[in-house]
């Protein structure tokens, strides 16, 4: 699909799902990125950041992201609120978005 042919080996690409909220997440939302994250095209990681003002959490998910131990080769924010299909990232991942 999107992964790489490294060293003999499938590499597939890792992707950190951030969850900026204020409050709390959507049961639909959770729901949803709890379906994404059951793919076997790609590894996922799943950070949720708790705070008032939406651009300081999304600025400290961005830092966590780019000095992540495992590296991850996408970022992918979604809102608290938000509802998507179960395969919305694959589709983004082939179309490389």
């Amino acid at each position: 699909m999107f992964s790489k042919i490294k060293n003999n080996q499938q590499h597939l690409p890792t992707v950190l799902i951030a969850v900026p909220c204020h409050r709390q997440v959507f049961t639909d939302t959770m729901t949803c990125v709890v379906n994404i994250m059951q793919s076997k095209a790609y590894r996922s990681r799943v950070m949720f950041h708790q705070g008032g003002l939406i651009h300081r959490a999304r600025n400290t998910i961005a830092e966590y992201f780019l000095n992540h131990e495992e590296k991850p080769e996408y970022l992918l924010f979604v809102d608290d609120d938000m509802v998507f299909q179960g395969d919305a990232l694959e589709k983004l991942l082939l179309d490389h978005k």
